[in-house]
């Protein structure tokens, strides 16, 4: 992470506050896998608020990720679509 968290959100919360002091404010006591097990876990819930919202496109977008599950065979390719992905919020 090229900032500290506070940039990203407010740190005067109290749940971030608790999560900067455990994680460090550049979140650099957490691996990359830990970070993505909280992306996994905001993310579904970013998601299921979002489901009265679904579309026809639901189906589409399914198949693309099965397709991306299966035929992205680099962690830094995963990575990097994430980062895009996330970016693009």
């Amino acid at each position: 992470m090229t900032q500290p968290l506070e940039y990203y959100v407010k740190t005067n919360i109290p749940v971030i506050a608790d999560f900067e002091n455990e994680y460090g404010e550049e979140l650099q006591s957490l691996s990359p896998v830990e970070k993505l097990l909280f992306i996994k876990e905001l993310s579904a819930d970013l998601y299921d608020a979002g489901l009265p919202t679904f579309n026809l496109r639901t189906e589409d977008l399914l198949r693309m990720c099965q397709r991306l599950s299966t035929e992205l065979l680099e962690d830094s390719d995963v990575v990097g679509l994430l980062k895009a992905l996330v970016n693009s919020l």
